[in-house]
């Protein structure tokens, strides 16, 4: 877990590692019955993101901010509807929650998405029919946005403010069907097909990405078996 520079953009693990890393936090979520359990592997999340450089400490802190009042709501409502006064059962649920959100997010926002895509494409055997609307996808969550700031600022200098979400929502929603459109004219123009190739330079697997792996399945078995 040391081989990964924390500042250094090459030596960061392939987008796969993340991808296993995250299931395998799933998996251990789903078969672990124990906040122990939850906890660390909240704790080896949080810890392998900032070896890779990766961790982004204000998402981070957006996560804690919405699940507070998710966990605060499941406990009022066991509290007001359960006549059960253990605590077990609730401090799992909390936990188990927590942790599911916390590692699925966290390790979703380390994965370079296109790429991983790109990837599947040249060394997986994923077809181009079904990759490129993949990275169509993928790139609208950046469009969205782009689009979200311009509308905001032309509110902003048209009304003196950003104005409320709904009235940006209307506009949000014409510029995303015109996305849609437009990539599927494009795609259809460029003749996409099974047939179709292309040229892109994508980073192979390695062996510290297998070595980085194996030391955190040893982790996570080690937590699970041995406690």
């Amino acid at each position: 877990m040391v081989l990964y520079g924390i500042n250094n953009k090459y030596m960061t693990p392939h987008n796969l590692v993340f991808l296993f890393l995250s299931i395998a936090a799933l998996l251990l979520i789903i078969i672990a019955d124990s906040v122990y359990v939850n906890t660390v592997i909240i704790i080896f999340t949080l810890l392998n993101l900032l070896i890779c450089g990766k961790l982004n400490i204000k998402l981070f802190g957006l996560t804690l901010v919405f699940l507070l009042p998710l966990c605060v709501s499941l406990y009022i409502a066991w509290a007001l509807f359960t006549s059960d006064n253990n605590l077990d059962l609730i401090t799992h649920l909390i936990s188990r929650t927590a942790t599911l959100t916390i590692s699925s997010i966290m390790f979703a926002s380390a994965i370079d998405f296109e790429e991983l895509i790109f990837y599947f494409m040249q060394r997986l055997k994923l077809t181009v029919v079904i990759g490129y609307p993949l990275l169509s996808a993928v790139n609208a969550f950046k469009n969205f946005k782009d689009e979200y700031h311009r509308i905001a600022n032309a509110s902003l200098m048209r009304y003196g403010d950003r104005r409320a979400a709904l009235k940006v929502f209307y506009p949000m929603l014409i510029s995303a069907t015109r996305y849609a459109f437009h990539n599927g004219l494009s795609m259809e123009c460029r003749g996409l097909n099974n047939n179709k190739t292309f040229i892109h330079q994508v980073t192979l697997w390695s062996y510290k990405d297998s070595l980085f792996l194996l030391v955190n399945v040893l982790c996570f078995s080690f937590v699970v078996f041995g406690f």
